[in-house]
């Protein structure tokens, strides 16, 4: 029984100890692993590379080729 007990006490004693959370800690953890404000955020973000494409829609789009070869059959 003595050998539990000692046992006990050096677990105790070499555990860590939790971190004592305040207000503020607790309203921050909230607001970090909150869905919603997540998916807000993720909303805004969408909806700015949207614009952004549609901005670059009105552009116009240039196609172009350019080739230069060299004709073996001409002779000097």
């Amino acid at each position: 029984m003595k050998k539990y007990i000692t046992i006990a006490l050096f677990i105790g004693i070499l555990a860590p100890a939790q971190k004592v959370w305040t207000l503020q800690d607790c309203l921050d953890y909230a607001v970090e692993n909150n869905i919603t404000v997540k998916k807000t955020v993720l909303d805004k973000t969408t909806a700015q590379l949207n614009y952004q494409q549609q901005k670059n829609n009105k552009l116009p789009t240039i196609y172009g080729f350019f080739f230069i070869g060299i004709d073996e059959r001409f002779e000097y």
